[in-house]
């Protein structure tokens, strides 16, 4: 009996020194969003998350279907990008997107005046309807932000008179009055 009950003790003991082996890691790294040192990183900065409408087209293309989608940001001119971005993918396998191939370059809102710079891939080059459906998409969801009265539209840095070559753009898009 004294035997076995030294042998659960040193198979105790063993436990106990492989646990406080495995221990836990210095907090340097971004899961703990602490250097070394002990200064906060970027990984700590704020993300602000907001429920957007989006708009996406049906099977045969005819009319835009709005729907929610929530996006992530830290700051304005980012907000405009993830909402662009958005656009080119759809959650609801009913819905399509209109904006395949959209790269934005970036985007800067001056007083009202969103200015957003573009690459559209041969990919998302769509016939004059599914050009115009695009751009109203684009227009709803960047007008829902009560900041942006205009959009100008650059591609590669430039303006353009039509993005796909059926649609001809306004310099700048302006919001409608209700």
């Amino acid at each position: 009996m004294n035997r076995t009950k030294r042998l659960i003790w040193i198979v105790l003991l063993l436990g106990i020194v492989m646990v406080a082996g495995c221990g836990t890691k210095p907090a340097d790294d971004a899961e703990s969003g602490r250097t070394g040192s002990g200064q906060a990183t970027e990984q700590n900065e704020a993300w602000n998350e907001i429920t957007i409408k989006l708009y996406y087209t049906d099977e045969q293309m005819e009319t835009l279907h709005e729907t929610t989608g929530t996006i992530r940001y830290k700051d304005d001119q980012e907000k405009y990008i993830r909402a662009l971005e958005a656009l080119t993918d759809s959650e609801d396998a009913t819905l399509y997107p209109l904006w395949i191939g959209l790269t934005v370059r970036d985007a800067a809102i001056d007083h009202g005046r969103l200015t957003v710079n573009l690459d559209l891939a041969d990919e998302g080059r769509l016939g004059a309807w599914g050009e115009q459906l695009a751009l109203d998409a684009l227009k709803q969801t960047l007008f829902q932000f009560a900041e942006i009265d205009e959009i100008e539209i650059l591609v590669g840095g430039e303006p353009v008179d039509s993005l796909m070559g059926h649609v001809e753009l306004e310099h700048p898009i302006r919001r409608q009055a209700p």
